[in-house]
């Protein structure tokens, strides 16, 4: 019983420990007219912020994601990125994307994404997803990095309860593929 009030605690307001997947915890949120909430909050020792930087810097980066099978950036005003993205997703059709990319500068660095219109899906069979917003967060750590990742995604008309352990899935390889990534 304390283990669970003391994980309950630890826990963002909001969300609900899930898991953990290595370094990294992860937790849902309760869900929104927009979709679940998902977050990973991790400690990694060997990655600096600035190797993070580098990749999050980059929207083609996300190709090192599992689950993201194209990247194009459509335009770049100012630091904001037009970045579409195709989606794998298994059992149910692949989801395609739009959104705005941008690196927020603050103590911690943040690299956050939000969704543009996005009328038909570029590639045949695929489905735009309802909703795809977030963030990756960076903090220098006395040894490597904390790295958080939150996101609200939306794959379409599924109860939340069904969709819940695609997301906690998700979650964990997102996290792992962009720690892939800087090594």
């Amino acid at each position: 019983m304390l283990l669970l009030l003391s994980a309950a605690l630890a826990a963002p307001p909001g969300f609900v420990l899930r898991g953990h997947d290595g370094d990294c915890d992860l937790f849902l949120g309760e869900e929104l007219p927009e979709g679940v909430p998902m977050r990973a909050e991790c400690a990694w020792q060997e990655a600096s912020p600035e190797q993070l930087a580098a990749v999050l810097d980059d929207p083609m980066s996300q190709l090192a994601f599992g689950r993201v099978a194209a990247v194009e950036i459509l335009g770049e005003k100012d630091g904001v990125f037009d970045v579409w993205q195709h989606h794998l997703v298994s059992v149910i059709a692949d989801r395609e994307v739009r959104v705005s990319w941008a690196r927020v500068d603050a103590e911690c660095p943040r690299w956050e994404w939000s969704p543009l219109p996005l009328d038909e899906p570029r590639m045949a069979g695929n489905v735009p997803a309802d909703h795809w917003s977030g963030f990756w967060e960076v903090c220098p750590a006395t040894r490597g990095a904390r790295v958080t990742m939150q996101s609200v995604y939306d794959a379409g008309d599924f109860p939340g309860w069904l969709i819940r352990p695609f997301l906690t899935g998700k979650l964990a390889d997102s996290a792992s593929d962009l720690r892939r990534a800087v090594r």
